[in-house]
């Protein structure tokens, strides 16, 4: 995630975060920026 952040690189820090989120159990939303926009765009419910 720091690399990431350090070099502008969404889809690093997506990917790191989503590593952090699968070791403590949870269920990844999306895996990259594509993924999110169309996440935002959707009429889906998103549960935190």
């Amino acid at each position: 995630m720091v690399s990431g952040l350090k070099l502008g690189d969404v889809d690093g820090y997506i990917h790191g975060a989503n590593q952090i989120t699968r070791r403590l159990g949870g269920k990844v939303s999306f895996r990259n920026m594509d993924e999110f926009d169309d996440l935002m765009k959707s009429d889906d419910i998103i549960k935190l």
